[in-house]
């Protein structure tokens, strides 16, 4: 999926959201009638927001199950490193004979948090990425970068809150948007599944017992680790499973 395109058609269509949440507000406060409506759904019962602070918390509502379905179609998906930080192994002269060198980790994160393919979460202490079904050589670090720089989305909202989501058992759509007396619950609006890899699979160079590496904590997906037969191993561009910090894996992304 190229940046570009996403952002033009994301900017067309939050502009006509926005609008619709404004007009929408506007007539709500100005009538006393919608408003008598609207309030016997529980809406103005805690400190309202400010028009244009609502108006931003929904669009970032639509933006996150909007760009999250989109990828969704497309056959993209979360990969979650726990406890993984591309930049350390990158950095840590322990670790100074990585199997394929970590793109720029070395150098630190960009402006929006990334190195290469991943995006490091602080609160999670974890690297998340964008992973594709169909070409998992593809490196996504650009498009997460540009997606950030565009305002579309937020780290937090594209991918620690479907984290969060999965860690509550709260996997995937349909989204969870909930109207009450507490305000607008958007919490599992992103409709992504988070794959993590597997921590075990591959723990040491001659684990290759286990060549059908999975990820762990969702339905079947399907392998991620490919043997070959000159002993090498394929993984995806966004692989953070322990083999990276083995000098003598043979893996290499696919």
């Amino acid at each position: 999926m190229a940046a570009a395109p996403l952002s033009t058609d994301y900017r067309t269509l939050v502009q006509g959201i926005q609008t619709t949440i404004s007009d929408t507000l506007t007539t709500v406060l100005g009538n006393a009638t919608e408003f008598v409506a609207f309030t016997n759904q529980g809406n103005f019962t805690v400190p309202s927001f400010e028009l244009q602070d609502l108006t931003r918390f929904l669009t970032d509502a639509f933006n996150a199950y909007l760009i999250s379905h989109s990828l969704d179609q497309s056959g993209i998906s979360i990969t979650v490193g726990v406890d993984t930080d591309p930049v350390e192994l990158s950095t840590n002269a322990t670790r100074s004979n990585l199997p394929y060198t970590l793109g720029d980790c070395a150098n630190g994160r960009n402006a929006q948090g990334v190195c290469d393919a991943w995006l490091y979460s602080d609160t999670y202490k974890s690297s998340f990425a964008l992973q594709s079904a169909v070409a998992a050589s593809t490196n996504y670090g650009d498009t997460i970068t540009r997606l950030l720089a565009s305002n579309l989305t937020t780290g937090k909202l594209l991918f620690e809150m479907p984290y969060a989501c999965r860690l509550n058992g709260v996997v995937g759509g349909p989204a969870n948007v909930r109207i009450d007396a507490a305000g607008v619950n958007t919490f599992c609006i992103n409709t992504l599944a988070p794959l993590v890899w597997d921590k075990q699979c591959h723990a040491s160079p001659s684990a290759d017992e286990n060549s059908n590496c999975e990820f762990v904590g969702v339905e079947k997906q399907g392998p991620f680790w490919f043997d070959s037969r000159d002993g090498k191993h394929f993984v995806p561009y966004s692989y953070l499973g322990p083999a990276i910090a083995q000098e003598d894996s043979g893996i290499t992304r696919s």
